[in-house]
């Protein structure tokens, strides 16, 4: 949101609300969310939407997208 950093890679699975699992008996237990991850510049967090990335690729392409792309804006900043 910020702007400070190039996102590569995939969509988030957007889970923002941490929870604690409890045991109810043998059989059955709950998990309850406890927390939010809230972004103070934002309206919303982010469960369930995920964080959408600058530069949508397979997540097995990624370091290599994210290393080309570092690469071409040092080449840019030198020139």
């Amino acid at each position: 949101m910020l702007k400070r950093a190039i996102i590569v890679g995939e969509v988030t699975a957007g889970g923002a609300h941490a929870g604690v699992w409890h045991q109810i008996d043998d059989h059955l237990g709950v998990l309850i969310p406890e927390s939010r991850a809230v972004n103070p510049y934002g309206q919303a967090d982010w469960e369930a939407v995920g964080i959408k990335p600058d530069i949508n690729v397979a997540a097995a392409d990624a370091l290599k997208t994210a290393l080309r792309q570092a690469q071409s804006q040092m080449q840019k900043n030198k020139d």
